[in-house]
């Protein structure tokens, strides 16, 4: 069981979430922190349910915005996270977390032989799309690496076999390279909160867009 963060970290962890404009600017530069993050974000998605419900409120009020257009900010980062983790490429495709480019290959061969049609074999192709083109993959590494690899360490980092953990600090970092992957937060009328209580999240590459639920039980 995760040990509960302390008064400080959640108050840090607070802020981050207020500021971010999407799930990039709420996992940047968070190191060994993601998992603060990540618990005190599942927690503020409860409610008045949450442990931490009126710190959010608090800290909501001292800069001019109200306690539920908070709320509803964090309910859209919350599902947006979940749905880039349900949706993780690599699950997707069935490999390894950061596997070579052989064994992406390889297991893209395997699905396109089996020859079916459907929701799986289409998603499948879309995380192929992006994950064998070098700048796009890239991209999404740099995401996996800083939210998702920290909280699913059982899944592996196999960068060996001349896999594209080492094409991380050759590729470009320039907004070009990342759009490939990202559109770009939308302006905000405060910090981290746009306008109408919605976060500006960053879109998946390569799925649908989810709508987020619009307000709290």
């Amino acid at each position: 069981m995760a040990a509960v963060p302390g008064r400080v970290d959640v108050l840090w962890a607070v802020t981050r979430v207020l500021d971010a404009r999407g799930l990039d600017d709420l996992f940047a530069g968070a190191g060994d922190r993601v998992a603060v993050v990540r618990t005190v974000l599942a927690d503020l998605a409860r409610g008045r349910a949450g442990r931490w419900h009126g710190t959010l409120a608090r800290a909501a009020r001292r800069r001019g915005i109200t306690p539920r257009r908070a709320a509803d900010h964090v309910v859209v980062l919350q599902a947006a996270f979940e749905a880039r983790r349900r949706d993780d490429l690599y699950r997707v495709l069935g490999v390894p977390a950061l596997a070579p480019a052989e064994t992406l290959a390889a297991r893209w061969r395997e699905i396109a032989l089996q020859g079916t049609s459907g929701a799986g074999v289409g998603a499948a192709r879309e995380a192929w799309a992006i994950l064998r083109e070098p700048t796009r993959r890239a991209a999404y590494e740099r995401w996996w690496l800083r939210a998702l690899g920290p909280l699913d360490p059982a899944r592996g980092r196999s960068t060996s076999g001349g896999g594209s953990g080492a094409a991380l600090g050759a590729a470009p970092s320039s907004a070009a390279s990342v759009a490939a992957v990202a559109s770009s937060s939308a302006a905000t009328s405060s910090p981290g909160i746009a306008p109408g209580g919605t976060a500006a999240s960053l879109d998946r590459p390569s799925r649908s867009r989810r709508r987020a639920p619009r307000a709290l039980p």
